[in-house]
Protein backbone atom coordinates (compact mmCIF):
# COMPACT_ATOMS: atom_id res chain seq x y z
CA UNK A 1 0.00 0.00 0.00
CA UNK A 2 1.36 3.32 -1.25
CA UNK A 3 1.92 6.28 1.69
CA UNK A 4 -0.31 8.67 2.48
CA UNK A 5 0.37 11.86 0.84
CA UNK A 6 -0.24 15.35 2.63
CA UNK A 7 -3.87 16.57 0.25
CA UNK A 8 -4.78 20.31 0.22
CA UNK A 9 -7.96 20.16 0.77
CA UNK A 10 -7.75 20.23 4.58
CA UNK A 11 -5.28 22.28 6.44
CA UNK A 12 -4.93 21.60 10.10
CA UNK A 13 -3.00 24.37 12.55
CA UNK A 14 -2.22 23.04 15.88
CA UNK A 15 0.01 25.09 17.59
CA UNK A 16 2.35 23.59 20.55
CA UNK A 17 3.99 24.72 23.59
CA UNK A 18 5.08 22.79 26.35
CA UNK A 19 2.90 19.76 25.79
CA UNK A 20 4.69 16.98 26.11
CA UNK A 21 2.44 15.13 28.67
CA UNK A 22 -0.79 15.18 26.12
CA UNK A 23 0.82 15.37 22.70
CA UNK A 24 1.65 12.21 21.42
CA UNK A 25 -2.25 10.68 22.86
CA UNK A 26 -3.44 14.08 21.05
CA UNK A 27 -2.35 13.84 17.15
CA UNK A 28 -2.61 9.81 17.51
CA UNK A 29 -6.34 10.72 18.53
CA UNK A 30 -6.74 13.26 16.20
CA UNK A 31 -5.11 11.45 13.03
CA UNK A 32 -7.19 8.68 13.11
CA UNK A 33 -10.26 10.90 13.37
CA UNK A 34 -8.99 12.86 10.22
CA UNK A 35 -8.56 9.95 8.57
CA UNK A 36 -11.64 8.43 8.90
CA UNK A 37 -13.08 11.50 7.98
CA UNK A 38 -11.18 13.27 5.37
CA UNK A 39 -9.94 12.54 2.06
CA UNK A 40 -6.62 13.80 2.86
CA UNK A 41 -4.86 16.30 5.29
CA UNK A 42 -2.08 18.14 5.99
CA UNK A 43 -1.39 18.38 10.33
CA UNK A 44 0.57 21.44 10.34
CA UNK A 45 1.76 21.43 13.91
CA UNK A 46 4.01 25.08 15.23
CA UNK A 47 6.14 24.11 18.04
CA UNK A 48 6.22 27.59 19.25
CA UNK A 49 9.62 27.87 21.19
CA UNK A 50 8.30 24.53 23.65
CA UNK A 51 11.15 23.81 26.23
CA UNK A 52 9.84 20.33 27.18
CA UNK A 53 9.91 17.42 24.91
CA UNK A 54 7.72 18.51 22.57
CA UNK A 55 9.48 18.35 19.69
CA UNK A 56 11.33 15.38 20.39
CA UNK A 57 7.98 13.79 20.36
CA UNK A 58 6.95 15.63 17.31
CA UNK A 59 9.54 14.48 16.07
CA UNK A 60 9.18 10.22 16.57
CA UNK A 61 5.45 11.02 15.15
CA UNK A 62 6.81 12.34 11.92
CA UNK A 63 8.53 9.10 11.23
CA UNK A 64 4.77 7.34 11.30
CA UNK A 65 2.39 9.84 10.30
CA UNK A 66 3.49 11.33 6.46
CA UNK A 67 0.73 13.84 6.83
CA UNK A 68 2.37 15.60 9.58
CA UNK A 69 4.52 18.44 9.02
CA UNK A 70 6.63 20.62 12.11
CA UNK A 71 7.12 23.92 12.11
CA UNK A 72 9.99 24.57 14.72
CA UNK A 73 9.87 28.64 15.74
CA UNK A 74 11.04 31.16 18.29
CA UNK A 75 8.07 31.43 20.55
CA UNK A 76 5.44 34.11 19.23
CA UNK A 77 2.30 32.84 21.38
CA UNK A 78 -0.40 30.91 20.44
CA UNK A 79 -2.23 33.66 18.43
CA UNK A 80 0.40 34.47 16.33
CA UNK A 81 1.64 31.47 15.73
CA UNK A 82 -2.20 30.92 14.39
CA UNK A 83 -2.05 33.54 12.56
CA UNK A 84 0.92 32.83 10.53
CA UNK A 85 -0.09 28.92 9.70
CA UNK A 86 -3.51 31.02 8.80
CA UNK A 87 -1.32 32.64 5.75
CA UNK A 88 0.53 29.39 5.27
CA UNK A 89 -2.40 27.70 4.54
CA UNK A 90 -4.13 30.63 2.43
CA UNK A 91 -0.59 30.28 -0.31
CA UNK A 92 -0.68 26.92 -0.55
CA UNK A 93 -4.50 26.82 -1.79
CA UNK A 94 -5.82 25.09 0.76
CA UNK A 95 -9.64 24.54 0.48
CA UNK A 96 -10.73 24.05 4.48
CA UNK A 97 -8.28 25.17 7.84
CA UNK A 98 -8.96 23.45 10.96
CA UNK A 99 -7.90 25.30 14.02
CA UNK A 100 -7.46 23.15 16.98
CA UNK A 101 -5.15 23.16 20.42
CA UNK A 102 -2.48 20.19 21.70
CA UNK A 103 -3.65 20.02 25.29
CA UNK A 104 -6.47 18.18 25.12
CA UNK A 105 -9.53 19.63 25.21
CA UNK A 106 -10.92 19.28 21.54
CA UNK A 107 -12.36 16.33 21.63
CA UNK A 108 -11.72 14.63 17.63
CA UNK A 109 -15.51 13.26 18.21
CA UNK A 110 -17.31 16.73 17.01
CA UNK A 111 -14.88 16.79 13.74
CA UNK A 112 -17.42 14.89 11.81
CA UNK A 113 -19.97 17.51 12.38
CA UNK A 114 -17.70 19.84 11.16
CA UNK A 115 -17.05 18.22 8.30
CA UNK A 116 -20.38 17.21 7.02
CA UNK A 117 -21.11 21.36 7.39
CA UNK A 118 -18.54 22.61 4.83
CA UNK A 119 -20.61 22.62 1.90
CA UNK A 120 -22.40 26.12 2.99
CA UNK A 121 -19.12 27.33 3.09
CA UNK A 122 -19.52 28.92 6.01
CA UNK A 123 -17.04 29.54 9.51
CA UNK A 124 -18.09 26.69 11.78
CA UNK A 125 -17.23 27.24 15.33
CA UNK A 126 -17.52 24.76 18.35
CA UNK A 127 -19.85 26.19 21.40
CA UNK A 128 -18.24 25.12 24.72
CA UNK A 129 -21.36 24.52 26.70
CA UNK A 130 -20.18 22.45 29.01
CA UNK A 131 -16.47 22.61 30.01
CA UNK A 132 -14.39 21.08 32.62
CA UNK A 133 -11.72 23.72 32.50
CA UNK A 134 -12.77 25.41 35.89
CA UNK A 135 -15.33 28.41 36.51
CA UNK A 136 -12.88 31.38 35.95
CA UNK A 137 -12.52 30.16 32.67
CA UNK A 138 -16.14 30.26 31.61
CA UNK A 139 -16.50 33.56 33.37
CA UNK A 140 -13.71 34.82 31.54
CA UNK A 141 -14.99 33.66 27.88
CA UNK A 142 -18.69 34.62 29.31
CA UNK A 143 -17.05 38.40 30.08
CA UNK A 144 -15.40 38.58 26.51
CA UNK A 145 -18.80 37.95 25.40
CA UNK A 146 -20.48 40.82 26.56
CA UNK A 147 -17.59 43.37 25.77
CA UNK A 148 -17.85 42.20 22.26
CA UNK A 149 -21.35 42.88 21.91
CA UNK A 150 -20.95 46.28 23.82
CA UNK A 151 -17.76 47.35 22.22
CA UNK A 152 -18.96 46.29 18.36
CA UNK A 153 -23.04 45.63 18.62
CA UNK A 154 -21.99 41.85 17.38
CA UNK A 155 -22.94 38.47 19.15
CA UNK A 156 -20.03 36.10 19.33
CA UNK A 157 -21.12 33.04 21.36
CA UNK A 158 -17.68 31.44 21.91
CA UNK A 159 -14.82 33.72 20.39
CA UNK A 160 -11.77 32.51 21.64
CA UNK A 161 -13.17 28.83 21.19
CA UNK A 162 -9.72 26.90 19.46
CA UNK A 163 -12.24 24.70 17.59
CA UNK A 164 -13.21 26.02 14.01
CA UNK A 165 -13.28 24.95 10.62
CA UNK A 166 -12.99 28.18 8.14
CA UNK A 167 -13.50 27.95 4.10
CA UNK A 168 -10.78 29.31 2.60
CA UNK A 169 -12.46 32.32 0.87
CA UNK A 170 -13.93 33.75 4.46
CA UNK A 171 -10.83 33.25 5.60
CA UNK A 172 -8.85 34.98 3.10
CA UNK A 173 -11.37 38.01 3.33
CA UNK A 174 -10.85 38.34 7.51
CA UNK A 175 -7.34 38.36 6.95
CA UNK A 176 -7.06 41.48 4.43
CA UNK A 177 -8.59 43.32 7.55
CA UNK A 178 -6.36 41.85 10.50
CA UNK A 179 -3.26 44.01 11.44
CA UNK A 180 0.37 42.16 11.55
CA UNK A 181 0.13 41.70 15.09
CA UNK A 182 -2.95 42.52 16.80
CA UNK A 183 -3.82 41.38 20.35
CA UNK A 184 -6.11 38.10 20.54
CA UNK A 185 -6.28 37.47 16.45
CA UNK A 186 -8.44 34.39 17.00
CA UNK A 187 -10.98 36.64 19.11
CA UNK A 188 -10.47 39.02 15.98
CA UNK A 189 -11.01 36.53 13.38
CA UNK A 190 -14.31 35.41 15.19
CA UNK A 191 -16.10 38.72 15.66
CA UNK A 192 -15.24 39.43 11.48
CA UNK A 193 -16.47 35.82 10.88
CA UNK A 194 -20.15 36.38 12.71
CA UNK A 195 -20.43 40.16 11.46
CA UNK A 196 -19.62 38.99 7.93
CA UNK A 197 -20.79 35.24 7.26
CA UNK A 198 -22.87 34.55 10.15
CA UNK A 199 -20.90 31.66 12.06
CA UNK A 200 -22.58 28.18 12.15
CA UNK A 201 -22.30 26.55 16.02
CA UNK A 202 -21.75 23.27 17.01
CA UNK A 203 -22.27 22.60 20.54
CA UNK A 204 -18.88 21.06 22.16
CA UNK A 205 -18.11 19.79 25.65
CA UNK A 206 -15.04 20.96 26.45
CA UNK A 207 -12.29 18.64 28.50
CA UNK A 208 -10.44 19.21 31.18
CA UNK A 209 -6.57 20.22 29.98
CA UNK A 210 -4.14 17.06 30.25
Amino acid sequence: MPPRQPDPSLFVVLPVFNEQAALRQVIEDWTVVLRDNSPGFTLYVINDGSSDASLTILLELSAEIPELEILNQANLGHGRSCLNAYFTAIGRDSEWILQIDSDGQCDPQYFAKFWSERRYERPTYGQRRSRADGIHRQLLSYGLRLLIRVATGIDVRDSNVPYRLMHKSTLKRCLSCIPIDPPLPNVLLAVLHQYWFNIRWVTIHFRARQ
